[in-house]
């Protein structure tokens, strides 16, 4: 909301034998890092709660303590 990050979400697919995925990447200063990864998503459904924590699919992330979601990681 107060444009202090930027992110931007891609859908990957592997090919015939794999699904898809979608990846998101916080943006800074020309950098990417990988703070969402998720198997078996199709859409990337993004939301600002404020302006550090993000919903993105299900998963709240607070982007100001460093906080991303690998879903081979994924404990639940």
């Amino acid at each position: 909301p107060n444009n202090a990050y930027t992110v931007e979400a891609y859908k990957t697919n592997g090919g015939a034998t794999v699904d898809y995925s979608i990846k998101v990447y916080l943006i800074n200063n020309n950098n990417k890092l990988l703070i969402y990864d998720k198997y078996h998503d199709y859409d990337a459904d993004i939301k600002w709660i404020n302006n550090d924590i993000i919903y993105i699919n299900g998963i709240t992330l607070e982007l100001s303590k460093g906080e991303t979601y690998d879903w081979r990681k994924d404990e639940s």
